[in-house]
């Protein structure tokens, strides 16, 4: 018997066992000679090549996926897109192929000169929440505020400022 922490534990066939459940305790070793490791191991190699073989092809889907958007027209639409949102916002950043993925359908769907006025309705009227320090957080961010779906969309367009009533772009020097 060997002696635990908590209880004492039974030791039968190099297995630790608890004494009063019959609960196993402790997972033989790998230089188990028990038929039924073998296959386990067998299988845990056959499993670990399956996985780098699934990484290995999801890798190169990804890199696939960005060429054939670097190749798109929209491509340098969302470029022109990030630069005007970049000034209007006062983020950094550089685009990327998820930025690329987010403003993609709204490109398609709604063409450039909405995502710009969507783009100037968050910079110009964006949700702020004061912190517990003092200073203010602003959500106006890409993904999740900007081109999140398509009903936040709408309602940045409408934030867009007005002039006479109708909306100009704000901040023509990148386009």
């Amino acid at each position: 018997m060997k002696k635990r922490k908590d209880f004492v534990t039974l030791e039968l066939d190099g297995q630790n066992i608890h004494p009063t459940t019959g609960e196993i305790l402790s997972v033989p070793s790998s230089d188990c000679e028990r038929p039924y490791c073998k296959d386990l191991e067998a299988i845990i190699i056959q499993k670990e090549k399956e996985i780098r073989g699934l990484q290995l092809r999801l890798g190169n889907k990804q890199k696939k996926d960005e060429e054939d958007a670097r190749d798109s027209t929209l491509w340098q639409e969302g470029v022109r897109l990030w630069n005007y949102y970049l000034i209007a916002t006062g983020h950094r950043g550089r685009f990327t192929y998820d930025r690329f993925e987010t403003v993609e359908k709204f490109l398609a769907e709604f063409g450039f000169e909405l995502c710009m006025r969507a783009v100037d309705g968050i910079a110009f009227d964006p949700f702020r929440k004061k912190r517990l320090n003092g200073t203010m957080r602003t959500y106006d961010d890409w993904q999740n505020h900007t081109f999140k779906d398509r009903s936040t969309f709408e309602e940045n367009c409408k934030r867009a400022p007005l002039k006479n009533g109708v909306w100009t772009p704000q901040h023509l020097e990148t386009t």
